[in-house]
């Protein structure tokens, strides 16, 4: 058997009652197309190959540099990508951009993946006129806030199943 590596994300945490509210619609899609659920979210980075310790010092780097930020949320869109099935994306924020490109340096995360930040709802495989039904169904009924207030470290090897957070780091209070 092969040994398959650790990989780690750093996610975008927001306030307990914006994990509330998108919690409440990430559950409901995953009871009802028996997905998975998952912590509301906006991955930084994800696939890191580095150790937690490097990731950790970046992190408490990254907090000492950046305080708490709001991104708007804009429309449902979807796609075909597993990840991005269901998803709210978000307005361009350059605070965002910025603790991105910072965090990436820092780790000397290579990618040739263009940023997307969104908030995804739903992680699988549904058809496109599902889809476009339940962005119908779901517009509105989500905050159109996310409040940047902690960046968490999860171990995301393996199955949705099996991720598990390691550590959250929050940002200073603006």
């Amino acid at each position: 058997m092969i040994k398959q590596e650790n990989s780690y994300s750093l996610w975008l945490r927001p306030s307990q009652s914006q994990i509330d509210e998108l919690t409440k619609i990430i559950s409901r899609l995953s009871q009802q197309y028996r997905s998975i659920s998952f912590p509301a979210h906006i991955t930084l980075l994800h696939s890191i190959a580095a150790n937690t310790d490097t990731i950790t010092e970046v992190c408490e780097k990254i907090i000492e540099r950046y305080s708490t930020f709001n991104i708007a949320l804009e429309e449902i869109a979807y796609s075909e990508a597993y990840f991005r099935n269901l998803y709210i994306l978000t307005k361009p924020e350059r605070k965002l951009t910025n603790i991105y490109e910072d965090t990436k340096y820092q780790l000397e995360h290579d990618t040739n993946e263009a940023y997307m930040p969104h908030v995804s709802l739903h992680y699988g495989k549904l058809e496109k006129k599902k889809q476009q039904a339940l962005k119908e169904e779901l517009a509105n009924s989500y905050p159109n806030l996310f409040s940047c207030q902690r960046i968490d470290l999860y171990n995301t090897t393996g199955k949705e199943s099996e991720w598990y957070l390691i550590d959250s780091f929050h940002l200073r209070q603006a």
